[in-house]
């Protein structure tokens, strides 16, 4: 079994993979920044010169949009989901029999590159560190917003045009599109996380497990 993590860089993920060399699994990590340390079949991404010419220039237009034109809260921490890399034909994703998805943001896959690799038709299991994927832009959950359970507009961390239907509403119904009826599998870290989930509108159908975080036990006191 071929198992491929996939995240914009190390995280918690590495105990994981570890874990898995140990039981005899081929398990692979693909990043987009490299790690701090080096691991065992791990392998940063390394796009084409015209692949980081079209990135350059989303991320200009991303940029722009979220300061001119959607006007987000420079201290809120929001994600578009618009630039990143398609890597559904990467050598190792290609091979891969399971795909386990971490950090996606950051520029890495956008919400369609994630849909890529939806419609590849393997198994896909995605563990949320934050709760990006059950919002329309948010990292964190502030000021009990609670509208992405339903569906998100009119958001309050954008300045100005508080309309209904603002990024926010369509993120959400992009990812909704995307996502549904797709072989993604959650898994949730924590309880707090696992009942967010079970209460999205993007998940709540979903397969999900509460799988905690792995420690190594020599490192615990």
């Amino acid at each position: 079994m071929n198992v491929l993590h996939v995240s914009f860089g190390g995280g918690i993920y590495d105990q994981i993979h570890l874990a898995l060399l140990e039981q005899g699994i081929n398990s692979r990590i693909l990043t987009l920044y490299k790690s701090a340390y080096e691991l065992e079949q791990a392998k940063t991404f390394e796009p084409s010169a015209r692949e980081k010419k079209m990135w350059h220039y989303h991320e200009a237009i991303e940029n722009f949009a979220r300061e001119n034109l959607y006007k987000i809260k420079k201290d809120i921490d929001f994600s578009i989901g618009y630039t990143g890399y398609n890597i559904s034909h990467h050598e190792w994703v290609e091979e891969a029999d399971i795909i386990h998805l971490n950090w996606t943001t950051r520029n890495w896959l956008s919400v369609n590159n994630i849909g890529q690799l939806l419609r590849l038709n393997k198994p896909v299991v995605w563990t949320l560190h934050d709760v990006w994927g059950l919002t329309g832009g948010c990292h964190v959950l502030l000021n009990g917003c609670d509208k992405w359970e339903t569906s998100c507009g009119n958001c309050p961390f954008i300045r100005e045009g508080k309309w209904h239907k603002d990024i926010s509403y369509f993120i959400m119904k992009q990812k909704e599109f995307v996502f549904n009826n797709s072989n993604l599998t959650i898994v949730a870290p924590s309880t707090w996380m696992r009942n967010n989930v079970q209460k999205s509108r993007l998940f709540r159908n979903s397969k999900i497990y509460h799988i905690p975080n792995m420690l190594k036990s020599e490192d615990i006191d």
